[in-house]
């Protein structure tokens, strides 16, 4: 009862707070929360309900979930499981976990029997002991703990995370595979054996589960976490799947069919309205509807564009995946476990995501998710940030904040404190003197809590008019810097003229492998080359083309399309007399739906013996089609928004942009010496790895004022229109102020409506032409059309010739509104 009534006083409160809520989930941009979603009746739901997507832990949601989903409907909250681990009991999500579930490496026997209480365990191999992920065992359902490995026999502690029994000589004794801290993996292959309870294997047990979970709460649906394709590289390769003790890496593929079965039977039994099943480590089409691109931070920045690649290409225009929803594909950039915001990488991390229709989260990484940290960038700097720590003292009721900013709030104002976690802190203003903020702490159920230099202060109506500040976007993203489409490789899709295989070589050092021509089967609708390298054997194969012609110090770029259906490791590959290059895959494999592979590289020598080569490296098949060699990096993007862009530089070198006119940054409190609110009117220095989110502003375009001359034989003329542009056009237009005359050019040609007048009968001659016109701004080139109306009258009376003045001005910024 005592709940019942906190729940009706939490929701009452909720109502009072959120009145003025106003989400809008279709703009951008979209944001994350990881893991962080405590789910109790708290303030963390109001909080996390400003997210576009939460990715809620299952304990203890079933309350705080429908407390965020009243808040914010259009929230996409996603309850997590795990696919192949276990949390060691008794936390185990509310999972029965049958014993013989859990997955082992390969082991040894009993040399003898042993009783519920016997600590010295002779073996026949204590070698196998040698690793120990966790540093524990598993002998029939009984875990232990190894406290020391002798010559015949293992001291251990009992009964760990069990119950000690009795065991006979013969059981077999093997190591517990743990792929993280305090989890124990679980069989998901085929080789996963059944409980004699329900007579369910563990893939069977998860899916049951997980159905219940969507139907049972009000979550959207189920995220799935480490849904590894394989693992065949995992524990040093000494899992062993059918515990027969000899280390197998999961057996062909027997894991990668392990987890389909779970995402295609999941997909099949969610309800329609919990349907969105969400991965992190692979994507698996036409079951789930996203992937979470996990750990990205520069740690790994040789992966950034790999990553982005397979992130971008399940949106438009790259080639689609059919999915049961929108494509939920979300980047996760970190600190790298080091708990220390770095704005320059969150910033590059929001602008890649921006790139596509995807999703971007920032806290401190996988080693602990949750940090609710909030930016300038995800608001459009709302409210205000503290220049002074406060402690969670209750005599500590001062906020000094960003100078000039304080007058944003009134005595009486409700206002957040972000802090590292989900339980904010919302506090109400009694005195406002300068920059200082005088305020009563703790209110509304929340805690004090102690807030750095940085966080972000405001109020529900100034966070509310911040969100998805960029609008919706109004173009795909643009490769902006120079590249030449000259390719110089040779039968880049496998054409059967002169033999499929014309300018490759194949290169194998075993015969369990081969690579064949499909015809057809490319994304592009021509060939490609398909590898098969059988499971077991030791191998390596690859094609290579040679000949190539480098420059020394030019820049070349080297694009594949290529998909596997066993999420296919390998690497790309340029060699020149004296050196080489290799760029491998990122971690996770080529995906099964088609993606771009490529990288970018520079030659230090002249040579007419180049190199380039394909090679995948794990078992399996894969496609490879579409091969591209050109000069030039194309790895900088722009992409504009109703109120915005955003540009991307993946590029190792930085590039200089020429930014459309009408912008200026963000006007923020938290990095003012870059959001400081200046219009960007010279050429943009973007540095490498790096991104740049900037304001639209119609009222920094820029107006000009040219003239027609009069033409002694012809009258040009057109309708006078009156027309106004508060946000960007959906194409390259020219506006005339009312009473003047507007001249149009299109990307359509419109013919113009003449009109002469004599003061007698007069033969009139009509003739339009169309003059293409290339107008060049800083995304590629376009040429557009115009179109000339050209009267010669000839009279009998004189003919006034009429000279005007027309004032023009031009906005290079787009998007898809009716200019009036």
């Amino acid at each position: 009862m005592r709940r019942t009534l906190y729940l009706i006083f939490f929701l009452l409160l909720q109502c009072v707070v959120f009145s003025h809520a106003r989400f809008n989930n279709t703009n951008y941009p979209k944001v994350c929360l990881v893991y962080s979603f405590s789910g109790w009746p708290s303030v963390s739901a109001q909080w996390a309900a400003r997210y576009n997507l939460v990715l809620a832990t299952t304990r203890n949601n079933l309350y705080g979930i429908p407390n965020l989903k009243a808040i914010n409907p259009d929230s996409i909250v996603l309850n997590y499981l795990l696919t192949e681990e276990t949390f060691l009991p008794p936390n185990t999500n509310n999972l029965v976990i049958y014993e013989n579930w859990r997955l082992t490496l390969a082991g040894t026997v009993l040399t003898a029997d042993i009783n519920a209480t016997t600590t010295i365990i002779p073996v026949q191999n204590t070698t196998v002991f040698n690793y120990l992920p966790d540093g524990t065992v598993q002998v029939d359902l009984e875990s232990m703990k190894v406290i020391s490995v002798n010559t015949t026999y293992i001291v251990v502690q009992r009964a760990y995370s069990s119950v000690a029994v009795s065991h006979s000589n013969g059981a077999r004794i093997a190591p517990h595979a743990s792929f993280w801290p305090s989890t124990w993996m679980l069989n998901v292959g085929s080789y996963s054996p059944r409980d004699p309870v329900h007579n369910q294997t563990w893939q069977e047990y998860l899916v049951q589960a997980a159905i219940s979970l969507a139907i049972n709460s009000a979550a959207d649906g189920i995220f799935y976490d480490n849904a590894f394709p394989s693992i065949t590289t995992r524990e040093k390769g000494l899992i062993d799947v059918n515990a027969d003790n000899i280390p197998d890496g999961g057996i062909n593929n027997s894991w990668l069919l392990g987890e389909q079965y779970i995402m295609q039977a999941t997909s099949t039994g969610l309800p329609a309205n919990a349907s969105y099943l969400m991965t992190n480590s692979a994507f698996f089409p036409y079951s789930t509807n996203g992937r979470f691109f996990e750990d990205v931070n520069p740690s790994n920045s040789l992966y950034y564009g790999q990553i982005f690649n397979f992130y971008s290409s399940v949106y438009p225009p790259y080639p689609s995946v059919t999915l049961n929803n929108t494509p939920i594909m979300l980047l996760g950039f970190d600190t790298g476990g080091t708990g220390i915001a770095d704005r320059d990488v969150m910033r590059f991390g929001l602008a890649m995501t921006l790139m596509a229709d995807g999703y971007f989260a920032y806290d401190k990484g996988d080693v602990d998710h949750g940090w609710a940290w909030w930016f300038d960038e995800w608001d459009n700097g709302a409210g205000t940030s503290l220049v002074k720590n406060i402690s969670n003292s209750a005599t500590d009721t001062v906020l000094s904040v960003y100078p000039g900013t304080a007058s944003k709030f009134n005595v009486g104002d409700w206002i957040y404190a972000t802090e590292f976690d989900s339980n904010q802190e919302i506090m109400k203003i009694s005195f406002i003197a300068g920059d200082n903020i005088t305020v009563i702490r703790a209110q509304n159920g929340t805690s004090r809590q102690p807030h750095s230099i940085g966080d972000k202060i405001f109020t529900e109506d100034q966070i509310q008019a911040g969100l998805g500040w960029l609008g919706t976007p109004i173009e795909n993203a643009q490769v902006i810097s120079p590249v030449n489409t000259t390719n110089l490789a040779q039968n880049t899709f496998f054409n059967t003229s002169g033999g499929w295989m014309s300018g490759w070589s194949f290169n194998k050092d075993k015969a369990n492998s081969s690579v064949s021509q499909d015809e057809g089967n490319s994304v592009f609708g021509g060939n490609s080359i398909r590898f098969d390298v059988n499971y077991g054997v030791n191998w390596d194969l690859s094609i290579s083309q040679g000949n190539i012609h480098f420059v020394a110090n030019q820049t070349y770029t080297l694009s594949v399309w290529a998909r596997s259906n066993n999420y296919s490791e390998g690497n790309l590959g340029v060699t020149w007399p004296g050196g080489s290059i290799y760029h491998y895959y990122y971690s996770g494999g080529v995906p099964p739906y088609w993606a771009v592979l490529d990288f970018s590289f520079v030659v230090p020598v002249t040579t007419t013996s180049g190199s380039i080569s394909l090679r995948p490296n794990t078992e399996g098949s894969t496609w490879f089609t579409n091969i591209k060699l050109t000069t030039g990096d194309p790895h900088i993007y722009m992409r504009r928004f109703t109120h915005g862009l955003a540009i991307c530089n993946l590029m190792t070198t930085s590039y200089t942009v020429t930014v459309p006119d009408g912008y200026r940054r963000i006007l923020g409190t938290q990095d003012p010496l870059l959001n400081n609110g200046t219009p960007v009117t010279a050429p943009l220095v973007v540095q490498p790895n790096s991104g740049v989110i900037l304001v639209y502003d119609a009222s920094l375009v820029t107006t000009t004022t040219t003239s027609t001359s009069p033409t002694t034989s012809t009258l040009t003329t057109s309708s006078t229109t009156t027309s106004s542009t508060s946000t960007p056009s959906s194409s390259t237009s020219t506006t005339t102020s009312t009473s003047t005359t507007t001249t149009s050019t299109s990307t359509t040609t419109t013919p113009t409506t003449t009109t002469t007048t004599t003061t007698t009968t007069t033969t009139t001659t009509t003739r339009t032409t169309t003059t293409p016109t290339t107008t060049t701004t800083n995304s590629p080139t376009t040429t557009t059309n115009t179109t000339t109306t050209t009267t010669t009258t000839t009279t009998t009376t004189t003919t006034t010739t009429t000279t005007t003045t027309t004032t023009t001005k031009t906005t290079t910024h787009t998007n898809p509104t009716t200019t009036t």
